[in-house]
């Protein structure tokens, strides 16, 4: 079990703004932009208590809007996609340990053309931005103007126009500049505030897919799921690679959500999970089951179903015996993207090997004894397609009392890419209106709100 532990109560008053670049010209790809980076705010919520999402047409707008009603402001151009929801919380802890700012961004150094605060994912203190008379945030309009002289570090984060920190060496003097966020970083250090750049840590848990560069091309290679010609940025081309690559036929071998059934108390006739993880276990674990009860493991992917099926099948109760056994071993993943091999010259990696530990305490020294109920219960196993082809679980399910998960299947970075938010939660829609009423369903909306009722 890999999951995010640590959740705060929104007592900063912190909220999400998103936001087009005014440089993005295209009203069809920041609409698309627009709805995909609204999807990722969403998941910030798994992290969170009381965050509100809320929408602007640029930095400057939003400040007028919401500046009076938030204390601090997180803007996300639309094309921002977060990678893991923790990224809220290292947020957090940089907003208490530096009171003292304006804005954290992405420095770049210019060289003669002055520095600029990228806009993609801007962080506000507006309290503090209320102090300096509320500045504009500094456009592309190139101009000579007088501006504090900057020392800036000696490192970099990549390339030589990153710096790891700028700061006001007291002088001014005329410079030209042509890029945005230079008077929120003159305004800031003239004031004794600080200009935060995004450490390693926040920059590795996001991205930024560029949309106002080859908008036309990037927006026809995101729908048409193929690389047009004009499409050169790595990140664009990274996202519609996975969108060419699909899903493809990865076994999740750890859960990366909590495994409690939320059976509340109350037992089914079937508990149907997805086949990942060993979330099952927690049908014993939860008593969940009527005695004469039946679990149903379904799935998309044949790979997936077989790999549970192997461990129920199995006399083993060595993770590195089943894994080793298993004929499709190179399948096994265990969190996010580019997971190493699981297991190399018979030894299993060490990240897999955490999640499990995790996994086996979560069932408080009992994991083997659940594991041999679950292989002397009644189980099915049925290849479906939740998104699209599901009648074939929902014939097996029929009109008895089901605890059904669906876990984040209409949540997935992959559905959201394919789909879009709107699309994913009219198929979300369709799926839950065939269901009974004696079913009762368990798993995230495509917002990555958790149902639970």
């Amino acid at each position: 079990m890999i999951v995010v532990e640590r959740t705060f109560v929104n007592d900063i008053n912190i909220a999400i703004c998103i936001f087009p670049s005014n440089m993005l010209k295209h009203r069809q790809l920041e609409e698309l932009m627009t709805d995909y980076t609204t999807f990722y705010a969403h998941r910030l919520e798994e992290v969170s208590f009381n965050l509100d999402i809320v929408y602007a047409s640029s930095i400057d707008q939003g400040l007028e809007q919401y500046a009076d009603r938030y204390k601090h402001i997180l803007f996300m151009a639309a094309g921002v996609r977060i990678y893991d929801s923790s990224i809220l919380l290292d947020i957090v802890d940089e907003i208490k340990r530096t009171p003292n700012y304006l804005a954290a961004a992405h420095i770049l150094e210019w060289k003669e053309k002055w520095y600029e605060l990228h806009h993609q994912f801007v962080l506000v203190n507006t309290d503090n931005w209320k102090k300096i008379d509320k500045p504009k945030y500094g456009g592309w309009a190139p101009a000579v103007d007088d501006l504090v002289v900057i020392e800036r570090s000696a490192e970099n984060f990549h390339d030589d126009y990153t710096p790891l920190w700028i700061k006001d060496t007291g002088n001014r003097s005329p410079q030209l500049h042509c890029k945005q966020g230079w008077n929120f970083i003159d305004k800031a250090l003239k004031a004794g505030l600080e200009i935060i750049n995004w450490n390693q840590k926040i920059r590795s848990k996001r991205t930024y897919y560029y949309p106002e560069t080859s908008s036309f091309a990037f927006y026809h290679s995101y729908k048409n799921r193929k690389i047009m010609p004009g499409v050169t940025n790595f990140n664009q081309l990274r996202l519609i690679n996975e969108m060419v690559t699909g899903v493809g036929h990865q076994v999740w071998a750890i859960n990366s959500e909590h495994m409690y059934v939320h059976n509340r108390g109350r037992q089914y006739e079937i508990v149907a999970l997805p086949a990942s993880g060993f979330k099952y276990l927690d049908v014993f674990q939860s008593n969940a089951l009527t005695s004469n009860g039946e679990i149903l493991i379904y799935d998309y992917n044949q790979i997936s179903l077989d790999w549970i099926k192997h461990i129920y099948t199995s006399s083993s109760y060595d993770i590195k015996e089943l894994v080793e056994t298993f004929e499709h071993t190179s399948n096994l993943k265990w969190f996010g993207q580019d997971n190493p091999p699981i297991i190399t010259d018979g030894v299993l990696a060490a990240g897999f090997l955490e999640g499990f530990k995790k996994t086996v305490e979560y069932y408080q020294g009992n994991f083997n004894h659940y594991l041999n109920q679950f292989r002397s219960t009644p189980v099915k196993f049925i290849r479906t397609d939740l998104v699209q082809d599901y009648f074939n679980l929902l014939n097996e399910i029929a009109d008895s009392k089901c605890l059904l998960h669906i876990s984040n299947i209409f949540s997935t970075d992959f559905l959201i890419g394919l789909y879009g938010l709107k699309g994913s939660q009219s198929r979300y829609d369709k799926f839950i209106s065939f269901l009974h009423p004696n079913t009762r369903v368990i798993g995230h909306n495509p917002k990555g709100k958790f149902l639970n009722d």
